[in-house]
């Protein structure tokens, strides 16, 4: 989830295209990404903060 990484770089592209895309994330990733964080210790909201 870095800028550099792969959605980073597909946000870049949108945002300096004219046209509008859309992206669609899969549920089950998600969860899997709920899941690892509630592992860790860590709430949703954090992460997606830091």
């Amino acid at each position: 989830m870095s800028r550099d990484g792969r959605l980073g770089k597909l946000v870049n592209a949108a945002a300096a295209g004219i046209r509008p895309i859309t992206l669609a994330i899969d549920p089950a990733l998600l969860d899997d990404v709920q899941q690892t964080l509630n592992l860790l210790g860590r709430s949703t909201r954090r992460a997606c903060q830091a």
